[in-house]
């Protein structure tokens, strides 16, 4: 008995010891963005027509928790090919007098996985396993605010999981004005060669996410390095 004991405690001591390694290694990943992100095909969304406004990198979300803080993550990186997709949203989106709010855009796995273990339903969490549009840095959660950066009306708040937050659902004649703001986003962000999802307005994401691999900061540790030299 005190043998199996003595096994027990060596294998909590082991998978302790595993989860602080892997902290240390993502936390050495993210300590080197931006030159992770580039080794790993991200670059950041930056300029006066965007407006960063990173909803995990606090509480206000539907987690009310801050998932992004603890990862170092502070800056809104999208994959470099979608970069040219959002410079054309945001352009039309001038021409309203309006500019381009991002609420969401590449999220570690580990973010992932925090989210699918409070809400395990695929029609608003992708399962961290198979990874979401977020995770290949092909995603974005976005609204719409004034010049003045103040946001629009729009039919729900950021992570609304209900009916009432489906990209196409009928309004009534109190919801005119958010239920504009809400087709304009969809149809500037699908103009500019974005995907729309049912369920979620704030959502877009480029066409066949899957051919996007997961960008992993631990993985992309080896390559930030090589950068470095």
């Amino acid at each position: 008995a005190e043998i199996e004991r003595h096994g027990e405690t060596l294998a909590d001591e082991q998978r302790s010891f595993k989860a602080l390694l892997q902290s240390l290694v993502l936390a050495i990943a993210l300590a080197l963005a931006p030159v992770w992100a580039v080794a790993a095909g991200l670059a950041p969304v930056e300029g006066p027509r965007f407006i960063i406004d990173l909803r995990y990198a606090g509480d206000d979300n539907f987690l009310a928790r801050d998932i992004y803080g603890p990862l170092g993550l502070d800056r809104c990186y999208v994959h470099a090919s979608m970069l040219r997709a959002l410079e054309k949203a945001a352009t039309a989106l001038k021409a309203s007098g309006l500019r381009l709010v991002l609420w969401d855009c590449y999220r570690p796995r580990q973010a992932q996985q925090a989210m699918w273990e409070l809400m395990p339903d695929a029609r608003y969490v992708a399962d961290p396993k198979k990874g979401s549009p977020h995770n290949r840095g092909v995603g974005v959660d976005v609204t719409l605010a004034d010049v003045h950066g103040r946001r629009v009306p729009m039919p729900t708040d950021f992570d609304d999981f209900s009916p009432m937050a489906a990209s196409a659902r009928p309004c009534g004649p109190g919801e005119r004005e958010k239920c504009r703001h809400r087709d304009l986003l969809r149809g500037v962000m699908t103009g500019a060669g974005f995907v729309a999802i049912p369920g979620e307005w704030w959502h877009f994401h480029l066409p066949r996410p899957e051919r996007y691999p997961i960008v992993d900061p631990a993985e992309a540790v080896p390559r930030s390095l090589k950068m470095i030299k």
